[in-house]
């Protein structure tokens, strides 16, 4: 499955550019109350040194509708949190790369 995914064509593209385990800090404050944010994001690629694309791998089998909105949502604190202009969320065992914009998703 991993062999497979990073084989993926939109994948395989920012390869170069990825750097795996991300740390990310912060505090997301788009809720009524700031939630506190730490952790590392499974991949980022890197233009110029700066986050570009944020990817978010899922193992799920059979992720529902309401799965990949809460995915997505956590994503996007991703992509707010490091400037990032888009992410994917990569759903390995599936082969399938959701991508996600702030403000907008594009399958």
């Amino acid at each position: 499955t991993a062999w497979r995914t990073l084989h993926l064509p939109e994948i395989a593209a920012l390869r170069p550019r990825l750097v795996p385990e991300w740390p990310i800090y912060a505090l997301v404050a788009d809720a009524s109350e700031p939630t506190a944010l730490a952790g590392r994001i499974d991949a980022v690629a890197l233009d110029n040194g700066r986050a570009a694309v944020v990817l978010d791998w899922k193992s799920d089998i059979a992720p529902t509708e309401e799965d990949m909105r809460i995915h997505a949502g956590q994503l996007g604190d991703y992509l707010r949190t490091t400037g990032a202009s888009r992410g994917a969320l990569v759903y390995m065992t599936l082969g399938t790369v959701r991508w996600v914009e702030l403000g907008a998703r594009t399958d």
